[in-house]
């Protein structure tokens, strides 16, 4: 049998996936660096029917120590908080002096009103377990590219003024790394994070860390990614059929303190 083995499991203090994310991620973000320092040319005015003014993505960090990392989550479920921050203390332990780690809420931050209210939605919908269920299976069921969904698509049109603008900030105040642990964030990142570098070569990296176990809604699997961490082989097999490239996911187990 060829799949991942579940002996690949973290440390309760989640150390295991900050050597594995920061090892494995350094080509990449060598890559990055090669080509944030290119000359190329900035496209004037803003980004296509947009009200966001274009930058020079250029002005990202260029490797330099501390290294930045973002890690994005929401206030949907316990569980997304609780492994970033779990992320976030591996991190600034494994690698003291050497990084730092910021939290960021992405949809109460990057979004639009209404979905700035998803985790007072969330809670509600923890009353109405028939409700969650259908909106889960809608949403989900028979879907093999949540990207080209008219869920997606509407999320994606409705907030992709302030996504852009939101990224193109973190971007000139400096990052190396984003992570993930929001199904319905990681396709919003790499969409407009190719917008805001096309022109240029490479963008800045991106993870996913799933915080699901056994069971996972499509948006988690964006083959985009740069890396996607799952937490067992359930959700490593799925993660094959919906496209993600293999050589990009990590079976790696749940980051927890």
């Amino acid at each position: 049998d060829d799949q991942p083995s579940y002996g690949e499991w973290f440390s309760t203090d989640g150390i295991a996936f900050a050597t594995s994310a920061l090892g494995t991620i350094s080509e990449s973000l060598k890559t990055v660096a090669s080509a944030l320092s290119s000359d190329t040319a900035l496209p004037s005015e803003k980004y296509e029917n947009t009200a966001v003014q274009r930058i020079n993505p250029t002005q990202a960090r260029r490797l330099g120590e501390p290294r930045k990392v973002v890690i994005y989550y929401s206030d949907t479920g316990g569980g997304h908080r609780a492994s970033a921050t779990a992320l976030k203390a591996a991190l600034e332990r494994q690698y003291k002096g050497k990084v730092t780690v910021e939290m960021t809420d992405f949809i109460r931050v990057a979004c639009m009103w209404p979905f700035t209210r998803s985790p007072e939605c969330y809670q509600q919908l923890g009353s109405y377990p028939t409700m969650y269920e259908w909106l889960y299976r809608e949403t989900g069921d028979g879907v093999t590219n949540w990207a080209e969904t008219r869920t997606y698509e509407l999320i994606r049109w409705y907030n992709r003024d302030p996504v852009i603008a939101h990224l193109t900030e973190v971007i000139e105040e400096g990052v190396d790394l984003i992570v993930s642990v929001h199904p319905l964030i990681n396709h919003l990142l790499t969409t407009a994070l190719d917008e805001i570098f096309r022109g240029f070569l490479g963008r800045i990296p991106v993870v996913t860390v799933v915080t699901d176990l056994n069971s996972a809604h499509c948006s988690w699997f964006n083959p985009d990614v740069d890396m996607l961490f799952v937490p067992s082989g359930e959700l490593y097999r799925l993660a094959v059929a919906l496209k993600v490239p293999e050589r990009k996911i990590v079976l790696s187990g749940l980051p927890v303190r």
